[in-house]
Parts: structure tokens; C-alpha cells; sequence
């Protein structure tokens, strides 16, 4: 489908009366190898507060609930719902299918846990975008080209596309996409969307905010 794009995304007409937006949840990935960071990186704190808590004060700003997918043995004691990956280190696309299975809403936020700069703002012009699309998953894209599938929106209607590629041995979520109706969204601000997957890339993200 064509790519879709924003600046400013109005969001209030589709807000609750405590912020949210009606009929989004939202879903942190955690629980990772981290083998190049060497920690795990949804536990690194910057300014005392845990990238994991960062990143889901911004996902509570616009969805609810907001739900972790990683182990609840390690992660249930977060303050916040943890569900277990239902096919535990097979990667991202096992886990959106695991989030998908579990929500209860239509439009859903994925986000990993290694990415320290996203903000409500981004979430909320996703969301936007997904309601004004006729698509299964709204991914934002670099002006390269880039997909980042790891910080995107996907229907619940994506959740047989997902199965079947598990199923199948297939688990890029890039193998995903390809069978989905894919909008992409290019973010006014990409550098949001930098991870961090070492201690080089932290250390610097916490001198300059940006890898």
C-alpha cells in the first residue's frame, strides 16, 4: 500500500477521559540475550530510572494497558502485567504473536525494550496513522528506507500472519510484513528510533541522547 506520513498528529478527538486512546494496548518485548551488551538492557537506568519504565510511562500516555512479553520470573515484579513469550527465544516475531494472541484490543503498540528515546509523541502519531490507514500494521521508516517493525502498530488481525510464520520456521518479522498490508510512517524525528545493543551505543546515548 502507499507509505503514510505526519508531522503534527492531532490526537485528542480519539483520546479517553484519562489521556489514552480508545482501543489501543500496548506490549514491551524484554527479556533478550543482550550478548553484546553484556547486561540486560531493559534494566540500564539513566537518570536512576529503568529504560523499561521510561519506555512505558510514554506507551501508558496514549494506551492501556501496557503489557510486558518476556519471562514473569524475571519480569513479574516490574510493576507492571507480564505475559510469558508462548515460544520463548525464538525471537521478535514470536513474541508480536504472543502479544497479539493476548490483547483484547484492536490496534496494538509493539516496542522493544532497547530503545531509550521514543516518546509519546511518536506512539500517538502511530496510532493516528493506523485509524486513518486501511492497513495491518503501520512500521515507521527512515528517509533511507529503513523499516523499524520493533516500534510499530499491528491490528489483531496480524495475529494469523504471525502464527503461520512461526509455524513455518520463519522468524523475521520482516518475513512478516511481507504478507501484511504494511503502511509506513516517517517520523518527523527518526533518530527516536536508534537502539542501543551496546555499551558503546549507551554510553553515548547517555553523553548526547542520541547514538
Amino acid at each position: 500500500m502507499a507509505g503514510a506520513s505526519g508531522n503534527a498528529i492531532a490526537v485528542r478527538e480519539s483520546a479517553g477521559a484519562d489521556g489514552t486512546v480508545r482501543g489501543a494496548s500496548a506490549y514491551i518485548l524484554v527479556g533478550g540475550r543482550s550478548r553484546r551488551m553484556g547486561t540486560d538492557k531493559a534494566l540500564l537506568k539513566r537518570g536512576g530510572v529503568r529504560v523499561l519504565d521510561a519506555i512505558a510511562a510514554e506507551l501508558a500516555a496514549v494506551a492501556s494497558p501496557v503489557t510486558l512479553v518476556g519471562d514473569p520470573r524475571r519480569y513479574g515484579a516490574m510493576g507492571l502485567a507480564c505475559i510469558p513469550d508462548r515460544w520463548p527465544g525464538l525471537g521478535p516475531a514470536a513474541a508480536i504473536a504472543t502479544a497479539l494472541a493476548h490483547s483484547q484490543q484492536d490496534w496494538n503498540l509493539v516496542v522493544a525494550c532497547d530503545l531509550p528515546a521514543v516518546s509519546r509523541h511518536l506512539f500517538a502519531a502511530l496510532l493516528d496513522c493506523a485509524r486513518r490507514a486501511n492497513a495491518d500494521a503501520i512500521v515507521p521508516a527512515t528517509p533511507e528506507g529503513r523499516l523499524h517493525p520493533l516500534c510499530a502498530v499491528y491490528h489483531r488481525r496480524a495475529l494469523a500472519a504471525f502464527e503461520a510464520a512461526v509455524a513455518e520456521g520463519r522468524f523475521a518479522v520482516h518475513d512478516v510484513l511481507a504478507r501484511l498490508e504494511t503502511g509506513r510512517f516517517e517520523p518527523p524525528h527518526p533518530e527516536a528510533l536508534r537502539n542501543v545493543n551496546t555499551p558503546e551505543q549507551w554510553t553515548s546515548y547517555l553523553k548526547h541522547g542520541r547514538d
